[in-house]
């Protein structure tokens, strides 16, 4: 069966999503309930972005087979503009400014192309 390039890649990035979704719920639990320090937090934050897309990438190059580097930094910046924008709406960014966001978008589109390459 055919399926679209938009239906593949927002799949990849759901995936990442998903990942995202528990892995921050586990380091939530773990800060609350086993009282875990909160300084290590934002490194563990962007590892999971990175893990995230990486498995996204990892999804995207198995779907598309020509140009799979490609896909896999189209799917880390799809999964950024997300990020950035949510975060923005909600106040996620706060004073953090135009340095959060690059570095967001460079792990991001690190983890895709990453995952891509390794599919």
């Amino acid at each position: 069966m055919y399926r679209s390039s938009f239906f593949q890649l927002t799949r990849a990035v759901i995936l990442g999503y998903l990942i995202s979704a528990v892995s921050v719920f586990l380091l939530s639990w773990g800060l609350y309930v086993m009282k875990w320090e909160w300084a290590g937090s934002q490194l563990t934050i962007r590892i999971i972005y990175f893990l995230s897309c990486l498995a996204g990438g990892f999804l995207a190059g198995r779907e598309f087979r020509e140009r799979r580097l490609i896909w896999g930094i189209l799917t880390g910046i799809l999964y950024a503009m997300i990020l950035v924008t949510v975060s923005q709406l909600t106040g996620g960014l706060g004073s953090s400014g135009l340095l959060e966001v690059v570095l967001v978008f460079g792990i991001c589109i690190g983890g895709g192309a990453a995952g891509s390459i390794v599919s």
